[in-house]
């Protein structure tokens, strides 16, 4: 036996389709890139930047260096992270 197409229910499966994939687009983009800046990377740890250049100045989390710029990867932000745990 097989059932008619109901277009009402076909066009609200489309509809929550659509709705579901913007949901997920913009979850995506939440997520923190990979090279993060002093801001971007304070937050992502929950501390102040003055916190973070404290950190840095004693080489006691790690970074990279762009030219003058200064950055963090996400993962070794992790990692250290990871290493300090109790």
């Amino acid at each position: 036996m097989n059932p008619q197409p109901n277009p009402q229910l076909e066009r609200i499966a489309e509809i929550v389709a659509k709705k579901v994939i913007a949901y997920l687009d913009q979850s995506e983009k939440k997520i923190a890139p990979r090279r993060l800046t002093v801001k971007e990377a304070a937050q992502y740890l929950s501390i102040s930047e003055r916190a973070l250049y404290h950190l840095r100045g004693r080489h006691e989390i790690p970074c990279v260096k762009h030219g003058k710029a200064l950055g963090f990867l996400r993962d070794d932000l992790d990692k250290w992270l990871e290493g300090d745990r109790v």
